[in-house]
């Protein structure tokens, strides 16, 4: 039996840490806007997404982006817009 921090698909296999490599490779070639202030983690094929954005745009496209990655079970967003902590 394998880990359950892997994702089976058609017998492929796609660790956690190859989920959250791939989205900072993603991050890396987006607007600067969109990866400053995000942190992302993997846990069980689910890509965990936290931090600020500046416009509902913004975090709607770093939400696609995740959710565009092959092998991903799954996107949990915690990404808040700027202008919520603001009051």
């Amino acid at each position: 039996m394998l880990p359950t921090s892997t994702i089976h698909r058609s017998m492929n296999v796609v660790s956690d840490a190859e989920l959250v490599a791939e989205m900072k490779r993603r991050l890396a070639r987006a607007p600067e806007t969109l990866s400053r202030r995000l942190s992302v983690q993997a846990a069980h094929g689910i890509l965990y997404l936290q931090g600020i954005a500046d416009t509902e745009e913004d975090r709607d496209a770093l939400e696609a982006l995740a959710d565009s990655i092959p092998g991903r079970v799954g996107v949990y967003s915690r990404i808040v817009l700027s202008t919520e902590l603001r009051g």
